[in-house]
């Protein structure tokens, strides 16, 4: 039975699709698919919505749905997932006492349950073929098993895998790799079971990630083996609320195009790439001792101990760049006191006596770190300016990492949004975590400016020319302090005139 076939016929699946007129666009889909052949119509949709011009008459065994929200994408993957796993003929390639699996994955398990739940309702006609039925798997007695899974690479190996639906793909997430939606593909596809199936489904994101790289590489290739389906809700689901999306283009237009129309937003760039961060790597190193005649600096992010980490990072300076020596970091739950007691240690094993930090819990920071005979300092930078800078240091190459999995991943995933009048803004994606990349930023801006402020004299001779001042010949460094106090001067200049545009705004 072909999945079309399957998809009318109210005996299998086409009880569910009652308005059958409005999936229209995802028959194409389908069809494209499975390499069913197509009216000339047809074949118009399917060069809109892929950029091809060609059809290839074998299908798709790896496919990616880019489909504005409400667009049906979560309904028509799970059809597919249950028409392979009730017709999709897996046992032949099955070893005795062998099942097959397919996955339905997401950023985390509670998502992937929406996908989930569809399957379980196209199971209706088939209650006769479960034979195991739990909240996070269902196992056919034909040896397939439906299993729900967070995006975790661990865990994949040793299945044969039928299927895979990778769920919002464009919004996948770990604490340990800053590519989880590619080490998932690669741990997959060594257990992939002849024609097995790799299925993305998204609403888009910003112009970086898995999603992108795909959408980039294979959209409008003829020649690709790859199927790349972008389009925005309506054309995919002609009775989706149109009010409700009236609205969301009021209120955020920028977001509603994302939402809506499928588009990738032009507003947020990455902040750093994977392999800029890996060029900025150490990786034989992830600690360096202290070494005598160094100065270093501290920057810590004191947490309440509740939801985010108390990290710190220490830095030096290394001729005109800044090494990273130390990363600390406190994940919750934890004891303030005691987490600010071992960084406080650690600050005076590297000849530390003072640490610069946010401004959270204002006079309860200070003295805490205080007690402990550390002075607290406020930075004169926020969050924000800190990235903007620590992003100028690394584009210029003046800043050694060390080998952290997580300072890696939480560089990658921050993103520089483009603000109203040029102000842009650096920021984690909602739900993720920035904790480390904030103390290690803040520690190589703040060895950073004090380079800056006090260069060496043959830096100065470089630099600055001798000035003569009222008959007196002003030295090197006295030029170089005036040259400092003006840009200063034009700092605070410009940040009162910002200021100025917020309240107007």
């Amino acid at each position: 039975m072909t999945i079309l076939k399957a998809f009318e016929d109210p005996k299998v699946f086409g009880w569910y699709f009652k308005r059958r007129h409005t999936w229209e666009n995802w028959r194409v889909f389908l069809k494209a698919v499975y390499g069913i052949r197509m009216t000339a119509k047809e074949k118009e949709i399917f060069k809109k919505y892929t950029g091809r011009e060609t059809i290839p008459e074998s299908g798709f065994s790896e496919f990616y749905a880019i489909v504005g929200r409400r667009g049906g994408k979560s309904t028509i993957v799970s059809l597919v997932a249950v028409y392979e796993a009730i017709f999709g003929n897996w046992e032949k390639y099955l070893a005795p006492g062998e099942r097959a699996s397919i996955f339905i994955m997401a950023t985390a398990k509670q998502q992937a349950k929406i996908v989930f739940g569809y399957c379980r309702a196209f199971l209706k006609n088939y209650e006769h073929m479960i034979v195991k039925e739990g909240a996070e798997s269902i196992s056919l007695n034909n040896r397939i098993d439906l299993i729900i899974q967070a995006a975790n690479f661990r865990g994949l190996r040793g299945f044969a895998t039928a299927a895979v639906i990778l769920d919002e793909l464009a919004f996948f997430r770990s604490e340990e790799y800053a590519n989880p939606a590619e080490e998932i593909v690669n741990a997959l596809i060594p257990s992939f079971l002849p024609g097995a199936k790799l299925i993305g489904i998204s609403t888009p994101y910003g112009k970086f990630g898995y999603l992108f790289e795909m959408y980039k590489e294979h959209f409008a290739s003829d020649a690709s083996d790859v199927l790349i389906w972008k389009a925005p809700t309506l054309a995919m689901n002609p009775a989706v609320n149109r009010a409700a999306m009236r609205r969301a283009r009021r209120k955020d237009p920028t977001a509603a195009k994302t939402e809506y129309e499928a588009e990738f937003r032009e507003d947020l760039s990455t902040y750093l790439s994977n392999d800029e961060v890996e060029q900025l790597t150490d990786h034989e190193v992830s600690i360096r001792p202290p070494e005598e005649g160094k100065k270093y600096f501290a920057f810590v992010d004191v947490s309440g101990g509740k939801d985010d980490s108390l990290a710190m990072a220490i830095a030096h300076l290394e001729g005109q760049e800044v090494w990273v020596d130390y990363i600390y970091e406190e994940i919750p739950p934890y004891r303030v006191k005691d987490t600010v007691q071992h960084c406080c240690e650690m600050m005076k094993h590297y000849g530390i006596w003072e640490v610069v930090g946010d401004r959270y819990g204002g006079e309860f920071s200070s003295q805490i770190f205080e007690e402990h005979g550390i002075q607290y300092t406020v930075s004169e930078l926020d969050k924000n300016h800190i990235y903007l800078e620590f992003q100028t240091i690394a584009n210029l190459r003046r800043v050694r990492l060390l080998n952290n999995r997580r300072l890696r991943y939480q560089l990658v995933i921050l993103e520089r949004k483009a603000g109203r009048m040029g102000r842009d803004t650096v920021q984690h994606p909602p739900g993720a975590h920035d904790d480390v990349a904030n103390v290690v930023a803040g520690a190589v801006v703040t060895a950073y400016k004090y380079l800056v402020s006090h260069p060496s004299e043959e830096e100065l001779r470089a630099r600055v020319p001798r000035l003569v001042h009222k008959g007196e010949s002003i030295t090197y460094r006295s030029a170089w302090q005036r040259i400092l106090d003006q840009a200063e001067k034009e700092m605070q200049e410009r940040l009162a005139r910002r200021k100025k545009d917020e309240v107007a705004e």
